[in-house]
């Protein structure tokens, strides 16, 4: 009837749109919603586009086990606490009722050989560094390259970690 108002279905979101209004609250600091959204890149192709209330603990376990045979463990695991804190964001915004994640399991490889770690010698990074046309760029690498830091390290920093009198970080 005309006279009576129709109830508008609200549309479920994707686990993406769930993300991205996570990673919008202003309680977020910024470094952490960047490194969140690095690990949130790479688990975006198979749920991304996904309805939050359709994704199943089952499905996540598979998606995770893939992770495991190309990824180290520490990677997935850290993969698998930003997207619990996903769900947990869309428990709190009341789209789902249960968190998947807590049901996924990652088990850790104790027969896996460790991979050797590989650094640039100086000669190397110098070779590396002329391709790099940005100024702004090189810089930046070639503060991680000296100083020995990662780049999450990197970004990390503020300027109060930087002592201009004794020449530090």
């Amino acid at each position: 009837e005309k006279g009576k108002k129709e109830k508008k279905k609200k549309k479920a979101k994707t686990f993406r749109e769930v993300a991205e209004d996570m990673l919008n609250e202003s309680s977020i600091k910024e470094t952490t919603k960047r490194a969140n959204t690095i690990q949130l890149r790479r688990v975006y192709p198979s749920i991304g586009s996904k309805r939050i209330d359709r994704i199943t603990s089952e499905y996540l376990q598979t998606m995770f086990n893939k992770f495991s045979a190309d990824l180290s463990y520490g990677t997935v695991a850290n993969n698998k606490a930003v997207v619990g804190k996903v769900f947990k964001y869309a428990i709190k915004k009341r789209y789902i009722k249960d968190n998947p994640v807590a049901y996924v399991t990652i088990r850790k490889d104790k027969d896996a050989v460790k991979k050797e770690l590989s650094f640039w010698e100086p000669e190397q990074f110098e070779e590396f560094i002329t391709t790099v046309d940005d100024a702004e760029m090189r810089n930046y690498f070639t503060f991680l390259f000296w100083m020995g830091t990662r780049s999450g390290e990197a970004s990390a920093l503020q300027w109060k970690d930087i002592d201009f009198d004794a020449r530090s970080v």
